[in-house]
């Protein structure tokens, strides 16, 4: 456990310097005060990566995750 809380006050970006294929990142997530949802409820999760290409050019990949 942290010292101090991440993500609290809408935090919704971060920045990771650089990313390769020997890389492996993993999220977190703490779902809280999940007494008040239905059943039913659908959490979703989505990335957004942006990297420049080998060409130049600049290409935004979206991975969009469901529980």
């Amino acid at each position: 456990m942290a010292e101090s809380d991440i993500g609290v006050g809408n935090t919704n970006a971060w920045y990771m310097g650089g990313l390769d294929p020997n890389k492996t990142i993993a999220f977190y997530y703490d779902i809280v005060n999940t007494g008040n949802l239905p059943a039913h409820h659908k959490v979703h999760v989505q990335f957004q990566t942006t990297y420049q290409h080998v060409n130049g050019t600049m290409r935004m990949r979206v991975t969009t995750a469901q529980r």
